[in-house]
């Protein structure tokens, strides 16, 4: 698992949640670093939750987009982003992600790598 802050001006990411791209080796999470530590933690474990709960992403055709400025697409096959907060998908990746984000300590940044709790310990160290 990858994450990756949304690029751009902080006033860009105002209205900016989570988003999930995956494939068959490989998971990406954009976040929101603009938000608290604790908020970005939640958009974080939202997305791992939709990961846990095997939930089906809609597919993915590479283009170039304000979604996936800056990253590298290789082996990325679907993406996930909520059009709707009331489906049992949202319903179910919110609570995992809520119980996860609640259970993890320490910050999600580049300095932790996941020494600092197990949780973290399951995304790629960071640039």
């Amino acid at each position: 698992m990858e994450l990756e802050p949304w690029p751009g001006l902080s006033t860009d990411l105002q209205t900016r949640c989570g988003l999930l791209f995956g494939g068959p080796r490989r998971y990406v999470i954009r976040y929101d670093p603009a938000r608290s530590v604790r908020h970005q933690r939640q958009q974080i474990f939202h997305e791992v939750g939709h990961v846990l709960g095997q939930h089906p992403g809609e597919p993915f055709r590479p283009t170039e987009s304000a979604l996936t400025e800056g990253l590298s697409l290789e082996g990325i096959e679907y993406m996930m982003r909520r059009s709707t907060f009331d489906s049992p998908t949202e319903t179910e990746a919110e609570l995992l992600g809520t119980h996860l984000a609640v259970l993890s300590r320490g910050p999600i940044d580049l300095d932790s790598h996941g020494d600092l709790h197990r949780i973290a310990g399951v995304f790629a160290p960071l640039r």
